[in-house]
């Protein structure tokens, strides 16, 4: 006896259909791409702003790790010198 294939069924609907999968539009592409190199911009510059403070800490006499964070006491103390300093006019 030789059993008959079973019928494939599709699954019943609940009358949603589904949204069509939608691509990235290259404007959205570009605003991420800006994002990213935002954010490049500022860890160099964040980079830049610590090797000052190591720096500036080295030459107060100051102990200070060649690197990982900066205590928040000589960033505040270099920060209270800098505002102590007249701008260069220019």
């Amino acid at each position: 006896m030789k059993k008959a294939p079973a019928k494939k069924t599709a699954a019943p609907t609940t009358g949603v259909k589904k949204a069509p999968a939608q691509t990235t539009p290259a404007k959205a592409t570009a605003a991420t791409k800006t994002a990213a190199e935002k954010a490049a911009v500022k860890m160099a510059q964040t980079k830049k702003r610590s090797t000052e403070i190591r720096e500036w800490a080295i030459r107060e006499g100051r102990e200070v790790s060649s690197r990982g964070r900066i205590s928040v006491e000589i960033e505040r103390a270099f920060h209270d010198t800098q505002a102590q300093i007249p701008a260069a006019v220019g």
